[in-house]
């Protein structure tokens, strides 16, 4: 059914009338439990999904720079016309909005 050595031992739980296995280390001097070891060892069969995921992470953080870089480009081409005015005062109408 499980791993029965003595490291580590199986014990079902039941909760909301679910079993479910949680793995009980008998370790110690690892109060882990091996769960590095699993992470390892997950990385090293699955290295393909761990590459897929992890491009996508780092297109997605691309993205993030892009459009940073784009609104804060954007916001300073509409304010530089103002900016290069050889004006030392604005006058607005006295029904107008200011943000």
């Amino acid at each position: 059914m499980g791993d029965r050595s003595p490291r580590c031992r199986r014990r079902l739980r039941y909760d909301n009338s679910i079993a479910v296995a949680v793995a009980v280390s008998q370790s110690s001097h690892n109060p882990g439990g091996g769960s590095t070891f699993l992470a390892l060892r997950e990385l090293r069969f699955a290295r393909r999904r761990f590459t897929l995921i992890g491009s996508v992470v780092a297109l997605v953080a691309v993205l993030v720079v892009i459009l940073s870089g784009l609104s804060s480009g954007l916001v300073n081409d509409g304010v530089s016309g103002l900016q290069r005015l050889p004006v030392t005062a604005f006058a607005f109408d006295a029904g107008t909005k200011l943000d």
